[in-house]
C-alpha cells in the first residue's frame, strides 16, 4: 500500500460546499455531575460538576421557598432533575447546572410524608413519562411533563413503605418495585394499581434495589439481631421465593452499582458504624469487604453510584457527618474515602440526599461527529447515489438540496468527516485501484489516497481520536488484520495495523469504549458472538448478540457516546444498549428493506430507520416518525454504506 497523495489545487465546479462548523449543542452537566441536597439549616440544593477534580466547584439552588426542605432526588434529563420538598406536599423541577427553580409542583397532601424529615423514595421510570413518590401507604405517580400543571395520580399500597429513600427501584421497562410492610409491591405504567405482592414476614425497615439487567432484585431487612439480604431471581411473581443472605446488625440500605457487579451497604448500630460491599453473582455465598470511611464518620443511610461506578457517595448522614465520596476500586485496600464538603453554612451537608448524573442522561463534554451529516448541523441528511451516473444527491437538513458528480457504478461509498470541519465528506473507494477518492468539504479539494487492497472491507472511522477519519480496511485471513492510516502526529503517512480476528469474521465499524477511537470489532458467525478490542484499554470484550443471517447495524442508540451491540432481523432491530446492558427490540420496517440507523434529529442518539424504493422511514427518538420522498429504487442510500448483511 502506497503513502497518500493530495491533490490540493484540483477543484469540484459540480458542487461547492459551504463550510460549516459543528454546532456545539449546549449540554449542561458532564458525566461527573453530582447533585446533593441538605435540609436541616441551610435547606439547599447544590450541584457539583467535578466533585473529584474540583470538589470546591459548586453551584447552589435559587428561588427555594423559605421552609423549603429538599430530600430526595431524581434526574429526568441530562440537565433536568426533581426534588422532594419533604412534608410539604411539593416536588421541585430544577435545573441543576444553573441553581434555577424551574417549576414547583403541588401534591396531594397524602403524598409528602409524615415529618419535614420524611425520606420518601422518588424515581423516575426510563422513558421519563412518570416520576413515581412512595409516602407511607400511598403512592403517587407524576405524569410528564414535570411541571405545575403535571396530573398527579394516588392509589393505596398494601403496606406501608419504610421512610428511606431507597425503599423503591424500576427496572429498565418501568416495572416498580416497593418495600412495603407486607411486602414488595409490584407495579406498572401507569402506577395506578399493583400488579402483584411478594409477600414476607421479617422486618419493617429496609431497602431494595435491582440489578441493571432487571433479573435479581435485592431486598434488606433490619433485625434486633443481625440482618438479611432477600435475593430474588427473575421472573418475579407473587409466589417467588429467595435465596437469603446474612448480613450485618444495623444494616440500613444497599445499592447496586450500575455495573452490576458490586453492591455497597451501610450499618449503623450505637457502636459501630461501617460500610460493606458484596460482589456479584449475589447469592447466599456472595463476598465482600469492609471499605475505610474517613476518621469521624458516624453513619449515614443512602448510597449513590455514579454512571461509570467508579464513584459512590454517602448520604443521609448524622449530624456530625458530611457526605462521604468514595471512589474504586471498591476493596478494603483500594477504595479512597473522603467527606464531601457543601458550600451552604452552618450545614454539614450529610442530612440530605445525593445522586449522581445516570448514565442515560449523560453525554460527552465533545459529543462525537454526527455520522452522514453533509451541512454540519448535528443531523443526519437523507441521501442517495445513483450508480448510473455516480451521482450523490443529498437532502440537507440545514442546507437544502445539493448534488455532486463522484464515483463510479463500481465504487464503495465511504463518506466520512475526513477533513475534520463536522461535516461528513463525499468519498469512495475504488476497489479495483485501491484508492479512495475523497471530497474535502472544508475547501472543495480532492484527495486520492491508495490505500488497502481488493477483498478488503472498509471500516472508515476516527482510529487515532484527532476528529478526523481515516482510510481503513479490514483484510480477512486465518490471522485477520484491520489497517488504518492514521491523521494524528503521522507526517509520513505510515500504516497502522491490529492483528485481530479469523477467517470468516465480519469486521464491525464503531467506538464501542466511548474514547473516541474506533475499536476492532468482528462478528465471528461459528458462534454468534462480538469480539471487541477496545482502545481504551487494550482489553477485549465478547458478547453473544444476533445471527450469522442478521444484518449488523452498530450505532449510538442511547447516546452515551458508544456504539451498541445491533441487528436488523426481518422488519425486527435487536439492540443491546451499552448505557445499561439492556435489550431492546423496535419493530420497524419490512425484512426487504435496507436499514439506514442514523441521527436524524440530532439528539445524540442513532434512529431506527429504513429506505424503501425511494422513501425513507425515519423512527426518531427525539422527533418522532417522518416519511420523506428522496432517490429511485436503484439508489443506493448513503447512510448504508458501512452496513454489513
Amino acid at each position: 500500500m502506497n503513502k497518500q497523495h493530495t491533490l490540493t489545487t484540483t477543484r469540484i465546479a459540480i458542487l461547492v460546499f459551504s463550510a460549516f462548523l459543528l454546532a456545539t449543542n449546549a449540554f449542561g452537566l458532564p458525566s461527573t455531575a453530582l447533585v446533593v441536597t441538605t435540609s436541616t439549616a441551610s435547606r439547599q440544593s447544590i450541584t457539583f460538576s467535578d466533585p473529584v477534580g474540583n470538589p470546591t466547584g459548586q453551584t447552589l439552588m435559587t428561588g427555594l421557598p423559605a421552609d423549603a426542605n429538599p430530600e430526595a432526588i431524581t434526574f429526568f434529563g441530562n440537565d433536568a432533575a426533581l426534588v422532594v420538598d419533604a412534608g410539604n406536599s411539593r416536588v421541585f423541577v430544577v435545573q441543576p447546572s444553573t441553581g434555577t427553580l424551574l417549576s414547583t409542583i403541588v401534591l396531594p397532601f397524602s403524598c409528602s410524608g409524615v415529618s419535614p424529615f420524611y425520606e420518601a423514595p422518588l424515581v423516575v421510570s426510563p422513558q421519563g413519562g412518570y416520576a413515581v413518590i412512595a409516602s407511607g401507604t400511598k403512592l403517587c405517580a407524576i405524569q410528564a411533563p414535570f411541571n405545575s400543571s403535571s396530573t398527579v395520580t394516588t392509589m393505596t399500597l398494601s403496606g406501608t413503605a419504610p421512610a428511606l429513600v431507597r425503599a423503591a427501584a424500576m427496572d429498565s421497562n418501568g416495572r416498580l418495585f416497593v418495600r412495603t410492610t407486607a411486602g414488595t409491591s409490584v407495579l406498572d405504567s401507569p402506577y395506578t394499581a399493583e400488579t402483584f405482592n411478594i409477600p414476607y414476614s421479617l422486618s419493617f425497615f429496609g431497602s431494595i434495589d435491582i440489578t441493571p439487567d432487571g433479573n435479581t432484585l435485592i431486598v434488606t431487612h433490619q433485625l434486633s439481631v443481625g440482618s438479611r439480604f432477600l435475593i430474588y431471581t427473575a421472573p418475579f411473581s407473587a409466589t417467588s421465593t429467595p435465596v437469603e443472605k446474612t448480613g450485618n446488625t444495623g444494616l440500613v440500605a444497599a445499592a447496586i452499582a450500575p455495573d452490576g457487579q458490586k453492591l455497597i451497604y451501610v450499618v449503623n448500630t450505637p457502636f459501630d458504624h461501617i460500610v460493606r460491599t458484596l460482589y456479584a453473582p449475589f447469592d447466599a455465598t456472595s463476598t465482600g469487604e469492609t471499605l475505610q470511611m474517613p476518621a469521624n464518620y458516624t453513619g449515614c443511610a443512602d448510597i449513590g453510584f455514579s454512571a461509570d461506578s467508579s464513584m459512590a457517595i454517602l448520604s443521609e448522614c448524622a449530624a456530625s457527618t458530611k457526605n462521604v465520596l468514595i471512589r474504586a476500586p471498591f476493596t478494603n485496600a483500594g477504595a479512597q474515602s473522603s467527606f464531601l464538603s457543601v458550600a451552604a453554612q452552618p450545614d454539614n451537608g450529610g442530612s440530605g440526599s445525593a445522586r449522581f448524573l445516570p448514565a442515560q442522561y449523560s453525554t460527552p463534554s465533545a459529543p462525537a461527529e454526527t455520522a452522514f451529516d453533509f451541512d454540519g448541523d448535528g443531523k443526519a441528511d437523507t441521501s442517495v447515489f445513483r450508480p448510473s451516473n455516480g451521482m450523490w444527491y443529498l437532502n440537507r437538513s440545514t442546507a437544502g438540496n445539493a448534488a455532486a458528480q463522484w464515483g463510479i457504478s463500481t465504487d464503495k461509498l465511504a463518506p466520512a468527516d475526513y477533513d475534520g470541519d463536522g461535516t461528513t465528506d463525499i468519498a469512495v473507494w475504488r476497489e479495483s485501484e485501491a484508492n479512495f477518492y475523497i471530497l474535502n468539504s472544508s475547501d472543495g479539494t480532492m484527495k486520492i489516497d491508495n490505500f488497502g487492497l481488493a477483498g478488503d472491507k472498509l471500516t472508515v472511522g476516527d482510529w487515532d481520536g484527532d476528529g478526523k477519519a481515516e482510510p481503513a480496511v479490514y483484510r480477512d485471513g486465518a490471522q485477520s488484520h484491520f489497517y488504518y492510516r492514521g491523521s494524528l502526529n503521522n507526517p509520513n503517512g505510515d500504516i497502522t495495523y491490529v492483528p485481530f480476528g479469523t477467517s470468516g469474521d465480519k469486521p464491525i465499524r464503531g467506538d464501542f469504549d466511548g474514547d473516541g477511537e474506533a475499536d476492532a470489532a468482528v462478528f465471528r458467525p461459528s458462534n454468534a458472538t462480538w469480539y471487541i478490542l477496545q482502545s481504551s484499554d487494550g482489553q477485549v470484550r465478547y458478547d453473544n448478540w444476533g445471527l450469522a443471517s442478521d444484518t449488523f447495524v452498530s450505532a449510538d442508540y442511547d447516546g452515551d457516546a458508544k456504539a451498541d451491540l445491533a441487528v436488523f432481523r426481518s422488519g425486527t432491530w435487536y439492540i443491546k444498549r451499552s448505557s445499561n446492558g439492556q435489550a431492546q427490540y423496535v419493530s420497524f420496517g419490512l425484512a426487504s428493506d435496507t436499514p439506514v440507523p442514523a441521527d436524524y434529529d440530532g439528539d445524540g442518539k442513532a434512529d431506527t430507520a429504513v429506505y424503501r424504493g425511494g422513501v425513507w422511514y425515519l423512527n426518531q427518538t427525539t422527533s418522532g416518525f417522518a416519511v420523506a420522498n428522496f432517490g429511485l429504487a436503484a439508489d443506493r442510500p448513503i447512510p448504508n454504506a458501512y452496513i454489513l448483511p
